[in-house]
């Protein structure tokens, strides 16, 4: 709607936005080749780590019960990374991992195989690993300390289970009761150029 079309940069950055996937199908190919290395850190500072990414917009917040529990307030955006290229700069022995429990209080209640790393000492949530998909790894948007681009729209999923006094983020979004459509990689708009 009225926003200019940028052409591919140089030298790519985060930050770069405006493409559009119907419009302009060769800058997506393109975009999703990049890598962005994101730099991340607990609150202490104790844990330090690096991880790259090709979809480092932080555009989808889940209101589920478990991401509220360990992400606070209204709960967790988390980004898209490659699980391989985790690297742990220090504070390794700091880090403790988390299962947490679906469906807690209920005949259904089961501990899930997703691990939620955390830093020991400040309990900054760090990293979701599950290994149903061994290739990925969703670093917590809060624990990232490079720059991250905003995206242009949010999506907000779980709103079944979002209580009344959780409000939603301010700004163009899509709400869904479970989980949208589309994943982060299928979503031509939330992979930074």
């Amino acid at each position: 709607m009225g926003e200019e079309l940028r052409s591919a940069p140089s030298r790519p950055e985060i930050g770069n936005f405006g493409f559009r996937y119907e419009e302009q199908t060769w800058i997506f190919i393109f975009m999703v080749m990049m890598v962005y290395s994101l730099e991340g850190s607990c609150q202490c500072g104790a844990v330090e780590f690096t991880v790259d990414s090709h979809t480092p917009v932080p555009y989808q917040l889940c209101a589920c019960t478990i991401c509220r529990k360990v992400g606070g307030y209204g709960g967790a955006v988390n980004l898209g990374a490659m699980a391989t290229t985790l690297k742990v700069k220090s504070g390794e022995e700091d880090i403790r991992k988390y299962h947490a429990i679906a469906d807690r209080g209920t005949p259904d209640e089961k501990r899930l195989q997703s691990e939620r790393a955390f830093c020991v000492h400040c309990a900054t949530m760090l990293w979701v690993y599950d290994s149903q998909w061994p290739e990925l790894i969703h670093p917590f948007a809060s624990a990232i300390d490079t720059p991250l681009p905003p995206p242009d729209e949010m999506v907000c999923v779980m709103a079944c289970s979002k209580p009344d006094w959780v409000r939603w983020p301010d700004g163009e979004k899509q709400v869904y009761d479970k989980y949208g459509p589309d994943s982060i990689e299928d979503d031509p708009q939330q992979v930074a150029s």
